[in-house]
């Protein structure tokens, strides 16, 4: 075993989302460099490997092999830095369920008793059963949108008390 999933999982669930440049959601972790991870701790690009052995960029092939095996058990996989390809990071897609359980938590907190969420596709909403407040998460957002939103998550319930 490479890594220790459950703190992994942990650690990514405890990670703020961002977009990359495609408008995707995602949640990255920092687990260390190549020069650490790597059994040949060398950066190297495969086409002009002339500072590894052969030997070395099948090791280095296979550790990469079983590192995204291993991942896939907890839909993660590595991904580099942008500042520094030298950086590894581990990886995974934020999903519609992620922000529906975020949102649901948030208007819970809020006073907030949410019905039933209505789901199409990338997208999901609900209303507050007490004063009808709304909740809209999407996991594909539109440029300088937001992925959960709606006056469940802004304000508390003005029926909470009463109800």
């Amino acid at each position: 075993m490479i890594f220790d999933l459950e703190h992994l999982k942990k650690q990514l669930d405890e990670e703020e989302r961002y977009t990359d440049m495609n408008g995707i959601l995602m949640k990255s972790a920092f687990i260390g460099t190549v020069f650490n991870l790597l059994p040949s701790g060398k950066f190297y690009t495969p086409w002009a490997n002339s500072n590894v052995s052969e030997e070395e960029a099948e090791k280095d092939d296979d550790w990469r092999e079983d590192a995204e095996n291993e991942l896939d058990k907890i839909d993660a996989f590595i991904t580099p830095g942008e500042g520094d390809p030298c950086d590894l990071f581990v990886t995974r897609l934020v999903t519609l369920e992620d922000l529906m359980k975020e949102a649901k938590e948030a208007c819970d907190w809020r006073g907030h008793k949410m019905m039933d969420w209505k789901v199409e596709e990338s997208e999901a909403f609900a209303l507050c059963a007490r004063c009808g407040a709304s909740v809209h998460v999407t996991t594909n957002p539109p440029p300088n949108g937001i992925d959960i939103s709606g006056s469940a998550v802004a304000g508390g319930c003005a029926d909470a008390k009463t109800s």
